[in-house]
């Protein structure tokens, strides 16, 4: 009996989840904080099987193989590779793109957001909602520069006034969604930070099952500075989203 049992199990598929994590000159030390967090959210949910590709959006510094093989040992991981930087929109996309899963996360390589934030992203998609996006709470300006609050709230509040979305908050970067989700997602084009808003405006029109979660910033997260060219570019990448 306990040899059918056991047979029976065996044959039920495992369900996976992609965890997509884009990558350009990362942090000292962020290999050993993602086998870390990657090990816990496995044990978070022994039902599913994790993988996690991390796309190497041209990286001149922080992106060493040979820390990553060692990491290897103890996670799956695929490493996809972009010959130059092509922004992180274009890196999540490929990550999403190669990778055959049933549910798909994606953060960033400095993972900015507690465990317990992910885990009830993976929650929400587990009850059967196609898409789950992050919401900051109010801790999350506290501890960032004042530029950022001033342009994350500026984009909140524009798109509140132009642009009927499910949330204002489309920046988050953690958000996650099963197959359906994936169909809406590759159908994004913007390559650099705005395909966030383009993604939940996509997934609005296509009327997915869509659900919002508010997450933790993890204590120690610094931010890098964004320079005014950067700046000048997503202002008119949000012009033209605008107008589509």
């Amino acid at each position: 009996m306990a040899t059918l049992i056991l047979t029976f199990l065996k044959a039920i598929p495992i369900k996976v989840l992609a965890l997509i994590i884009p990558c350009y000159n990362p942090p000292k030390g962020w290999v050993k904080k993602l086998e870390i967090f990657t090990i816990d959210l496995q044990k978070s949910f022994p039902e599913l099987k994790i993988q996690t590709t991390i796309v190497n959006d041209g990286s001149t510094s922080g992106f060493e193989m040979e820390e990553i093989n060692e990491i290897e040992k103890n996670t799956e991981i695929r490493i996809l590779q972009n010959e130059i930087n092509s922004g992180k929109g274009f890196s999540i996309r490929k990550g999403v793109a190669h990778a055959e899963a049933d549910f798909y996360i994606y953060t960033d390589v400095d993972l900015p957001y507690t465990l317990k934030s992910c885990i009830s992203i993976i929650n929400k998609l587990l009850q059967g909602n196609d898409v789950v996006a992050g919401i900051r709470n109010q801790t999350y300006y506290k501890n960032i520069p004042a530029a950022r609050v001033v342009i994350s709230k500026s984009l909140k509040g524009l798109m509140k006034v132009f642009v009927s979305l499910p949330t204002t908050d489309t920046q988050c970067g953690l958000k996650g969604f099963n197959q359906k989700g994936k169909e809406v997602f590759l159908k994004t084009k913007t390559n650099r930070f705005l395909f966030d808003m383009e993604f939940i405006r996509l997934a609005g029109k296509a009327k997915l099952k869509f659900a919002m979660q508010e997450v933790e910033l993890r204590q120690g997260v610094s931010f890098t500075h964004m320079n005014n060219r950067v700046l000048l570019h997503e202002a008119f990448t949000f012009i033209k989203l605008l107008l589509k």
